[in-house]
């Protein structure tokens, strides 16, 4: 069970971090704080009675080619901090006392489910989220269904893993992993100032290399 609740936090973490696209324009020089609540759906049946112990939301922080993306569990907490420059990924983990942090590149952690060009359509159909308009995006991949993305063109595209084709920041979508279904919704975005040091490993941590993570994991699997 343990093995179960912590692929499952990192593996959200990991979709859900900063964007690690080659395409310049869609890496602006943003700054700010965004907030996410996160809700499940079709939990496996050894996660039902754990239900309470995943993490119900999370915070990313981005400063220009940098994100820190925060998640708290009943596990502990984790933080994913990418440079997206130097194509490195830190993973920290501070669960049952004990406190770690994973470091590799962003080539180690590429996703290997990544789909075939999907076809994305922008519907008339709006809708307000965090104070930001959203139009809804249905994103379809070949024999499957349709995704709803809900989208706002006043946030840069190319934030956000796995959303870098859209033409806008995504408010609200779903996750589909380890048979269950996440849905996250930005609830508050914030332009501030973020410290540098948001992106550093902080004292107390024992590094590892990435690689000791991923088995652990089962090779991702």
């Amino acid at each position: 069970m343990k093995r179960i609740l912590f692929f499952a936090t990192v593996a959200v973490a990991l979709l859900t971090a900063f964007a690690p696209g080659k395409d310049k324009k869609k890496s602006p020089g943003y700054e700010g704080k965004i907030s996410y609540s996160m809700t499940y759906e079709d939990l496996p049946a050894e996660l039902e009675n754990y239900a309470s112990m995943l993490p119900k939301e999370m915070t990313m922080y981005i400063k220009g080619e940098q994100s820190r993306t925060e998640q708290a569990s009943g596990m502990g907490t984790t933080i994913t901090i990418v440079d997206k420059k130097k194509k490195e990924i830190c993973i920290l983990m501070d669960m049952m006392g004990a406190k770690t942090a994973y470091k590799g590149s962003t080539d180690e952690m590429k996703d290997t489910t990544v789909k075939a060009k999907p076809e994305i359509k922008v519907t008339e159909e709006t809708r307000e989220i965090a104070g930001k308009k959203c139009s809804k995006v249905e994103i379809t991949y070949p024999g499957e269904d349709a995704e709803v993305v809900w989208v706002t063109k006043d946030m840069p595209s190319g934030l956000t893993r796995g959303f870098e084709s859209l033409d806008g920041f995504p408010m609200e979508y779903t996750i589909k992993r380890s048979g269950m279904t996440i849905l996250l919704t930005v609830t508050a975005v914030a332009e501030q100032k973020v410290s540098a040091e948001y992106f550093k490993v902080p004292d107390g941590y024992t590094v590892k290399p990435m690689s000791e993570m991923k088995n652990m994991m089962g090779g991702g699997k």
